[in-house]
């Protein structure tokens, strides 16, 4: 029997820990990934070609700009010579909130079109998209607060889990005999009967958590969702190459160079990808590993 024990002992000790860490790596993995998207300007892009390139020779841009919730970016053509023209990339970031302060407001917000100017439907879309991912930032901040000291007690936890277990591998007689005559309610297995957590706080601590990366990773869904439809789909002119052909497109564009479409860029098909898998991982982890233990 005492060899039964000390083997579970030695199995149990490395996966209990593991455990207890995996959580806290999966949410810190969330909580960069989940900043990364906030501040990056990459959420769209659109490549700019020469005129005189035909489309299916556009491989290598002259420029390419950038668009996020937060963040606008246009070009500035310098002629240092009269056959040689440079474009200087700006990038503006705008307010979260504000009459015609945001990336992207409605005629009746500004006195004049600009840049930022997009019709109702686009910056309902773009103001869902920008609000859910810094909702999804906050919840995992409020997240990240909690999973820190929770880690610290589960990996003390464990570590005095594994102690007991090797002060129980070689019981005495007389510890047999008061064993035997404790109450039979009681769990036998030393393993379980010193990893069962009985703190209210922890408990509570634990279950909020999960609440809190749950409502990350659906809020980050839902800005990508919200971020495909008010920065690809409703942004002009994408509508024109879904229904007209290529060349139709490229006659229909003036000026000195042609664009693509705007199509997705890193924040919207990695990074928030990412921060809400690993946010889900994350609250896996404390459902396989922290809750057996409560």
């Amino acid at each position: 029997m005492a060899k039964t024990q000390t083997t579970r002992g030695d199995m149990a000790r490395p996966f209990r820990l593991v455990g207890s860490i995996m959580p806290f790596i999966f949410a810190t993995l969330s909580f960069a990934f989940i900043i990364a998207a906030f501040v990056s300007r990459d959420w769209v892009h659109q490549d700019y070609f020469p005129s005189k390139e035909s489309i299916f020779d556009w491989r290598d841009p002259i420029y390419t700009i950038y668009r996020s919730p937060f963040v606008r970016c246009g070009v500035t053509a310098n002629n240092p010579d009269s056959n040689t023209t440079t474009y200087d990339l700006n990038c503006h970031r705008f307010s979260v909130y504000g009459r015609g302060k945001t990336a992207c407001s409605i005629p009746t917000e500004v006195s004049e079109s600009s840049e930022i100017t997009g019709d109702w439907r686009m910056c309902q879309q773009v103001h869902f998209s920008g609000n859910l991912i810094l909702a999804s930032l906050v919840f995992i901040c409020f997240g990240f607060t909690l999973i820190l000291p929770l880690t610290a007690f589960f990996i003390r936890q464990s570590l005095a889990a594994g102690d007991r277990d090797v002060s129980t591998e070689t019981p005495t007689a007389a510890a047999v005999a008061t064993t035997s005559n404790e109450d039979k309610s009681q769990p036998q297995d030393p393993i379980q009967r010193f990893t069962t957590i009985r703190s209210p706080l922890v408990v509570a601590a634990t279950y909020t958590l999960l609440v809190f990366l749950a409502v990350t990773a659906l809020c980050a869904i839902l800005s990508q969702f919200y971020g495909v439809l008010g920065l690809v789909q409703s942004s002009p002119d994408n509508g024109s190459w879904a229904s007209l052909s290529l060349g139709e497109v490229q006659d229909q564009q003036q000026g000195s160079v042609r664009h693509a479409p705007w199509i997705q860029g890193n924040a919207l098909t990695i990074y928030a990808s990412l921060g809400w898998f690993f946010s889900a991982l994350a609250a896996g982890g404390i459902g396989a590993s922290w809750l057996g233990r409560l």
